[in-house]
C-alpha cells in the first residue's frame, strides 16, 4: 500500500488544484468531491503513467492533458457547446455551436493545472519515484475504471440536474472524440518530433527562480484573462485576436521554459508552479465573489494552504542545495 500513495496523493492534487482552489468546486459543493477524484484523479494517473513510456514524457503530457480537456469538457459535461452553461458561450465567438474561447481556454487550462501541475508535484514530493512506474497493468486498468465511473457519474448528474435540457448534438460529440483519439495517438506514437534536443544546444538556465515564477504568474494570468474579456473583445470576430494572442503565448513560454532545462533544478520548477497556482487562486477570488463566506473562505483557506506548502518545499530544497539541515517540522 505504501507505494501507491504517491498514486493517491496525485488523484488528490489533481483536482484539488483544478477545482478546489479555482472556486470552481466550492466546500457547499464538497460531496462532489469524490466522482471528482475518480475523474481527474484517474485521468492525471493514466496520463502519468502512458507519458512515462514516451521519448518526451512532459510534452506528451501537455498533449495529454489537452485530450483530457475534450473529452472532459466536451463529451461529459458539454460545457463546449452549451450555450448557457457556466457562462461558457458569453467568452465570446461562438460559432457552428462551440463556444471557441471557452475551449481554448480550457483546454490550456486542464493541460497546465489538471493534468501538468499535479503530475509536476506530485514527482517533487516523492522524489525517488520521479523516474519510476507507479502501477502495473492491473494498476493502470485500476485507473481506467475508475476514470470511467468519474466520468459517468459526472455525466449523469449533469444530463438530469444540472443541465437537464440541453443535448450537444451527435456531429459535435463525435467531432470530439475523434480529436481526442487522434491527439492522444500522436502524443503517445510520435516518438521522433516528442524527442529532446541536444542538451547541448539549449541555453543555460535562468538563474533565479524567481524570475522564471514572475513570468510563470504573468503569463498564468493572461491565459486566465480569456475567461474574463472585456465586452468590447467578445463581439463578433473580434476575440480571435486574444485567442491567437494566447496561443502565441501559451507557444513561447513553452519554449522558453524549454531553453532553460539546460539547468533547471527543482526551485525553477517550483516557482513556475508556484507562480501558475497563485495566478489560478487570484482568479478563483473572482469565482467565489458572489458565493457564501463559507465559499469564499473556503477558496482562500485552500489557496494558502497550498502556496504555503509549495513556499516550504521550496525552502527545504534550497536549503538541501546549500547542505544545510532543513528544520524537521517541515
Amino acid at each position: 500500500m505504501k507505494r501507491l500513495i504517491p498514486v493517491f496523493t496525485l488523484a488528490f492534487l489533481s483536482p484539488f488544484i483544478a477545482e478546489i482552489v479555482l472556486g470552481a468546486t466550492p466546500l457547499t459543493r464538497i460531496a462532489s468531491f469524490p466522482p471528482l477524484i475518480l475523474l481527474y484523479g484517474g485521468g492525471a494517473v493514466l496520463i502519468r503513467e502512458l507519458a512515462g513510456c514516451t521519448a518526451r514524457p512532459w510534452r506528451t503530457i501537455l498533449c495529454l492533458g489537452a485530450a483530457y480537456g475534450l473529452l472532459e469538457e466536451g463529451l461529459v459535461m458539454q460545457t463546449l457547446f452549451s450555450p448557457d452553461l457556466f457562462g461558457a458561450a458569453a467568452c465570446g465567438l461562438r460559432l457552428a455551436g462551440v463556444n471557441w474561447v471557452w475551449t481554448e481556454a480550457l483546454l490550456g487550462y486542464h493541460a497546465i493545472w489538471s493534468i501538468a501541475i499535479p503530475i509536476a508535484l506530485t514527482e517533487l514530493c516523492f522524489p525517488e519515484r520521479r523516474h519510476k512506474p507507479w502501477l502495473g497493468r492491473i494498476g493502470i486498468t485500476v485507473a481506467l475504471v475508475c476514470y470511467a465511473l468519474g466520468a459517468m457519474s459526472i455525466a449523469i448528474v449533469f444530463r438530469t440536474v444540472v443541465a437537464p435540457n440541453f443535448r450537444a448534438p451527435a456531429i459535435l460529440l463525435i467531432a470530439v472524440a475523434v480529436t481526442a483519439t487522434a491527439l492522444t495517438v500522436w502524443a503517445l506514437t510520435r516518438k521522433t518530433a516528442l524527442a529532446e534536443p541536444e542538451k547541448g544546444n539549449l541555453p543555460a538556465a535562468i538563474s533565479s527562480p524567481w524570475v522564471a515564477g514572475a513570468i510563470a504568474l504573468v503569463a498564468a494570468g493572461l491565459w486566465m484573462w480569456l475567461f474574463t474579456l472585456p465586452q468590447i473583445l467578445r463581439i463578433g470576430f473580434r476575440p480571435l485576436l486574444p485567442m491567437i494572442l494566447a496561443a502565441y503565448l501559451a507557444w513561447g513560454v513553452y519554449r522558453l521554459v524549454h531553453s532553460w532545462s539546460g539547468g533547471w533544478t527543482d526551485l525553477h520548477l517550483l516557482a513556475v508552479i508556484g507562480g501558475a497556482v497563485l495566478a489560478s487562486a487570484a482568479y478563483g477570488i473572482d469565482v467565489v465573489k458572489q458565493a457564501s463566506p463559507l465559499d469564499r473562505a473556503g477558496q482562500a483557506v485552500c489557496s494558502i494552504v497550498l502556496l504555503s506548502g509549495l513556499a516550504a518545499m521550496m525552502l527545504r530544497r534550497k536549503m538541501q542545495a546549500n547542505r544545510l539541515p532543513a528544520p524537521s517540522v517541515l
